[in-house]
């Protein structure tokens, strides 16, 4: 498969996984609310009734349906990070991120909380009303915590998200830039025909045109994120690129074979300068990125 083709896969993926926790996140503001709502109304009650028990198990279920849903987070990512290595698209620096993001991951439901079901479930069969109104409190700071975690995580994969989808585009710029090359050197060849060399260079301002509309993508996701990115959209740089790819076409259908080699390199040229311009700019805020995140981490990882 094509980098291109990898990269529309693993977006898939990584769109599965974002939807699933923003949904699980949003259930586990539900529960913390109503959570508290039921501690609140138990107050003031002496035992409890038949609706406060149908309350609480509707609320055990939401519980249960949470913790499969993280289950089902973790898995999605497993299942994601394989299809990272094997198509091996992450560099160590974003395999590091990965790893610690994987870790956060797997800290995020501990066995407390699943004993918290349990001991819940025995409280209400019980009727012990004070007992129970205590472990709803707790079922609230968990959820809370969950909640916020969850949140957390989502920001830091969103983040790995974006380096891995840049990096993306920087490999496949530098790639463009060596087959334009290549076609450059080839229309110098008198021997070879116009109209193949065309069709080239056809197919090469396709895939150069999706590529600028990707970067223009990528500029919108990251204006999405808490902390965006050191990156702009390069208009310019990729407007010239086209205009170069388009002007050698033209002298092609004219059979301007050495004009048209010129413009080729040109492009090339230009294509390599902002692949090399936009990993500075990846090493550069990676580097930032870097020191903020490891303290979110840490602090992360010790309230897990």
């Amino acid at each position: 498969p094509t980098q291109e083709q990898i990269a529309e896969k693993l977006a898939v993926g990584s769109q599965s996984l974002k939807q699933k926790m923003e949904n699980t996140i949003k259930l586990a503001g539900t529960i913390e609310k109503e959570s508290k709502k039921l501690s609140e109304t138990l107050l003031e009650k002496n035992q409890l009734s038949f609706e406060d028990k149908k309350q609480i198990e509707q609320l055990l279920d939401k519980q249960k349906k949470l913790e499969k849903a993280v289950e089902e987070i973790k898995a999605l990512n497993e299942k994601n990070n394989f299809d990272k290595e094997e198509n091996n698209v992450l560099t160590e620096e974003l395999k590091e991120k990965q790893k610690q993001i994987d870790e956060l991951f797997n800290n995020v439901l501990d066995e407390k909380t699943k004993e918290l079901l349990n001991k819940l479930q025995q409280l209400i069969d019980q009727n012990k009303k004070e007992q129970t109104r205590n472990e709803l409190s707790k079922m609230q700071m968990d959820n809370k915590t969950l909640k916020n975690e969850l949140d957390r995580i989502l920001e830091l994969y969103k983040q790995l998200e974006f380096e891995q989808n840049l990096q993306n585009k920087i490999d496949r710029l530098s790639e463009l830039a060596q087959e334009q090359k290549q076609l450059s050197e080839q229309s110098k060849n008198k021997n070879t025909s116009a109209q193949e060399l065309k069709d080239k260079q056809e197919q090469l301002n396709k895939d150069f045109s999706n590529l600028k509309k990707e970067l223009q993508e990528l500029d919108e996701k990251n204006q999405e994120l808490e902390r965006p990115n050191n990156y702009q959209n390069p208009e310019k740089e990729t407007s010239q690129i086209e205009k170069n790819q388009q002007q050698s076409k033209q002298q092609l259908e004219q059979n301007n074979k050495q004009n048209a080699a010129e413009k080729q390199q040109q492009a090339s040229e230009q294509m390599q300068q902002l692949a090399d311009q936009l990993q500075q700019q990846q090493q550069a805020g990676a580097e930032q990125e870097s020191r903020v995140n490891a303290q979110e981490l840490r602090r992360l990882l010790e309230n897990l």
